[in-house]
């Protein structure tokens, strides 16, 4: 059941997010969605998890000026800090880029040195140096 209504909420959620595309989003999804998509990223089903991180990257990209996602940004840290797929920890830091929220950019920094990934050290690393280059 808590997996249909997850399920339920991700879709309705996709849906909006193509509304948002050719109409102005209404006032209590905008005011809302944070809240939605913070709830999704603390889900136990990784691929919900995937999911919300996607839309957040999409919402951000697309309609920042719209919506103030910033309150995922510690869900995003916690992922990034503790996911055992080394993807969603990728994807939580495009997110946490894409939002440029000092608090997310600031545990990215803090947490690059215990990184163990190549990978992601090198992406961590180009978001704290674009993060300096930008001050």
């Amino acid at each position: 059941m808590k997996r249909l209504m997850t399920t339920l909420m991700l879709v309705s959620l996709m849906a909006l997010t193509a509304q948002a595309q050719t109409t102005e989003a209404p006032e209590t999804w905008r005011a809302t969605i944070g809240e939605q998509l913070t709830t999704l990223l603390a889900a136990p089903d990784a691929a919900t998890r995937a999911e919300a991180m996607r839309l957040t990257l999409d919402l951000t990209h697309r309609h920042g000026d719209l919506f103030d996602l910033t309150m995922t940004a510690p869900k995003l840290v916690e992922i990034y800090a503790w996911d055992r797929q080394e993807n969603h920890r990728m994807m939580a830091l495009a997110a946490l880029h894409a939002l440029q929220d000092a608090y997310g950019l600031q545990r990215i920094a803090e947490l690059l040195p215990q990184e163990k990934s190549p990978r992601l050290r090198r992406v961590a690393a180009a978001i704290v140096q674009s993060r300096h280059d930008a001050r």
